[in-house]
């Protein structure tokens, strides 16, 4: 590939082919971007909306949120982990609950089945829980919630990172992806609220970041194994949905060769390996106690949660009700609404004009994305092969997201469009490249900068509209 200046041409005007040169100025030479004044606004307009949204939301009315809970009161009154036990979902009296909103006077104790879950995010939260010990239970939902929260801007923060590593002083790119993320209304729902899914964004964007690292050479092979070794020991210990990262490790190596021009098996397996055993060290302990507990090989706590959750609707019963292709039909459909917001527990959904909005505003991202790589394929938009590399390592982590969603959903139904928001930067890094493509270059800040309110207003709306009336 030749050779370019890396100041010459926009990202978007076209150029004869991919370019392998080196990152662009002082940018592209920094490990951590300065802020910049369009990311503060929106920083600053995400933590006022989800602030609103965990004061907003009532009590247990966001998905697992009381199983959640049950999980940090168990560690912090009894200073030990939680297990499973029959019992634990009780599948009657939670369809009770829900149908009444959770009334004060029925208690939520007994839904525990979220005890097998790995346990950071809920040791993290203990100094938290002991400070509202004298607080009514009820009372103490929203304050645990703002730590959700606190992690929910670190995610911002690392996906911003993510975007300036591998495109260097680009204007608009990290500050529109971070806003994109920020603003989806059933993410802010879910960051909002008691539960394991912030702090899995948040391990899978610094590994990411970590990798990206890695690619341009910006971190030496110690610090990189160690960094590596440690965030995927701390992914162990926080959520089943990122259990894939180490074929993200796998991949950047692959790319990294790519980029050198050379295949090192040597190095590559000395580097992965430091990872594994350090990741190993950090989690092993874990493991360990889940096959005392569980037993039968039990290492996840699995076959004892698909023991345990009996009453949970079953793939098998909806492909003999609806047949394959009804299954799939609704499965995309409720996928996508739930991906921009089903409130409460997947009961309260948004009106369908509004879908009807968004699936235009997505389709016309995806479109847009499509025309962006094929004149990237066609060398009519300059990249360079460090940028190839960074957006082929962000397509796989939302492949490997969807991978696991999917292996979920071979079991039980759960098409739950939040199951995807690990990889939510990424699929915003799409959208945000599509939407670029589509906007007139002159017009492109303007043209997210509305966008983002669009979106934030559509916050506002649904708090207002469906939150906080119907839950």
């Amino acid at each position: 590939m030749r050779a370019m200046n890396a100041q010459s041409v926009p990202l978007q005007q076209p150029s004869p082919a991919l370019q392998s040169n080196s990152d662009p100025g002082e940018a592209g030479r920094r490990i951590i971007a300065p802020l910049t004044w369009p990311l503060v606004l929106v920083l600053m307009a995400y933590l006022g909306m989800a602030c609103a949204y965990a004061f907003g939301t009532p009590p247990w009315q966001v998905p697992d949120e009381p199983a959640h809970y049950n999980y940090i009161r168990t560690l912090g009154d009894m200073r030990a982990l939680p297990v499973l036990e029959t019992g634990d979902y009780p599948a009657v009296y939670m369809e009770t609950l829900k149908s009444q909103r959770f009334p004060p006077d029925l208690p939520i104790d007994t839904l525990r089945y979220e005890s097998y879950a790995p346990p950071l995010y809920y040791i993290a939260a203990i100094p938290i829980y002991w400070m509202l010990q004298s607080l009514p239970v009820r009372q103490q939902v929203p304050y645990l919630r703002l730590f959700s929260i606190c992690i929910g801007v670190l995610g911002l923060w690392l996906g911003y990172q993510i975007i300036c590593a591998i495109f260097p002083g680009d204007p608009i790119l990290p500050w529109a992806v971070a806003g994109l993320s920020a603003f989806v209304p059933m993410h802010l729902t879910m960051t909002g609220a008691i539960n394991t899914d912030s702090s899995a964004e948040v391990i899978l964007l610094a590994l990411t970041w970590v990798c990206i690292l890695r690619l341009r050479d910006m971190l030496s092979v110690g610090k990189y194994c160690l960094l590596g070794g440690i965030l995927l020991g701390l992914a162990f210990l926080t959520k089943g949905t990122i259990y894939t990262l180490p074929v993200l490790a796998v991949g950047t190596e692959v790319l990294h060769w790519w980029i050198q021009g050379k295949v090192d098996w040597s190095q590559s397996i000395k580097v992965l390996g430091g990872i594994a055993l350090i990741a190993i060290a950090i989690s092993g302990i874990w493991f360990g106690r889940n096959l005392l507990t569980y037993q039968n090989m039990d290492l996840f706590g699995t076959k004892r949660h698909d023991a345990v959750v009996v009453g949970q609707v079953r793939t098998s019963e909806w492909l003999a009700q609806y047949g394959l292709r009804g299954v799939l039909q609704r499965g995309m459909d409720t996928t996508f609404r739930s991906f921009w917001g089903i409130f409460g527990w997947m009961g309260v959904p948004m009106e369908d004009r509004v879908y009807r909005v968004l699936l235009l505003f997505s389709g016309l991202g995806i479109g847009g994305c499509v025309a962006y790589l094929v004149n990237a394929w066609r060398g009519r938009s300059r990249l360079q092969q460090m940028q190839v590399a960074g957006l082929c390592l962000l397509a796989l982590s939302v492949l490997l997201t969807l991978a696991i969603y999917l292996w979920y959903n071979l079991s039980f139904v759960q098409h739950q469009g939040r199951y995807l928001f690990p990889s939510l930067i990424a699929i915003m890094t799409f959208f945000a490249l599509g939407w670029r493509q589509i906007l007139p270059r002159s017009l492109a800040k303007v043209g997210f900068g509305l966008i983002l309110v669009g979106l934030f207003v559509l916050d506002g709306y649904s708090l207002v509209r469906y939150i906080i009336p119907f839950l």
